[in-house]
């Protein structure tokens, strides 16, 4: 009788490892294959189009492309947004670029510098945008730059 209840613990041992061990593989091949299925653009489809459209706007201003232009003649502003926008963008988003130069001269602004871009397919749904101040205190000049993003 005792040989007969050390078979039955064994068992139910045994028993118990294979039950957590068909439990891990299962889980382990639904994560890889959960994996798998997901695409570039639904793992981006989770970043909030307003804090792209902002990290856009403070990346262009912090590597000196925005302030860049006070230098530069109209065509050349036009020339540089139109080559270097898209670079700018997050992996699967389209966007769209306004910019506005304004010069303080005695008795006011002049805000007559007006700039235009987009890049990648037009919005087909939500879209977000962000603003964007840069100035050159020196020269008496200020830009303000508006970007709207949306997934492509």
């Amino acid at each position: 009788m005792a040989v007969k209840g050390k078979i039955v613990v064994r068992g139910f041992v045994f028993s118990l490892d294979a039950l957590f061990a068909v439990i891990l593989a299962a889980t382990a091949v639904a994560a890889v294959a959960g994996m798998t299925m997901t695409s570039k653009s639904q793992a981006y489809g989770n970043m909030p189009l307003a804090r792209a459209a902002q990290d856009t706007l403070t990346l262009m201003d912090k590597q000196g492309f925005l302030p860049s232009m006070f230098n530069m003649t109209d065509q050349q502003v036009q020339a540089s947004i139109d080559g270097n926008f898209s670079s700018y963008l997050p992996v699967q988003m389209g966007g769209e670029l306004n910019i506005t130069i304004c010069r303080y001269n005695d008795p006011g602004f002049n805000c007559s510098r007006n700039f235009y871009t987009s890049a990648r397919n037009p919005p087909s749904g939500y879209s977000s945008s962000a603003r964007r101040v840069f100035a050159d205190p020196l020269h008496n000049q200020y830009g303000i730059a508006v970007v709207r993003v949306w997934y492509t």
